[in-house]
């Protein structure tokens, strides 16, 4: 089920990419603030995402030593 999880979550972050480069090239001219506040937040989700990932190949790898 933690897998499953993890794809959707790939799936969602990959969209939110795709939002936020339409978003940088459709309004070009919104303040440097809420430029960069969305930037900000591809970051952080970024970040969140890689560590998600992270635990997910971790406790994939915990349960195969724990099988054995």
């Amino acid at each position: 089920m933690l897998l499953v999880g993890t794809w959707v979550n790939m799936a969602f972050w990959t969209l939110e990419i795709v939002q936020v480069v339409r978003y940088f090239m459709r309004f070009k001219n919104d303040s440097d603030w809420v430029r960069g506040s969305v930037a900000g937040i591809l970051f952080v989700d970024t970040v969140s995402t890689v560590a998600v990932c992270a635990n997910t190949y971790l406790v994939s790898r915990s349960e195969e030593h724990t099988s054995e």
